[in-house]
């Protein structure tokens, strides 16, 4: 199991990878849901 956000990430943080996260990871099962909030100031 992983998360999306570091696969994500570091296609543009490494410029050479040993797989391609795109076309080497498959979604095999929905899991789970994990609800994302995100707060900021009025101004």
């Amino acid at each position: 199991m992983a998360s999306v956000s570091p696969n994500a990430v570091n296609i543009h943080l490494y410029s050479k990878l040993l797989f391609d996260p795109i076309r080497d990871f498959e979604p095999v099962i929905y899991f789970s849901q994990v609800p994302n909030i995100l707060v900021v100031a009025a101004g």
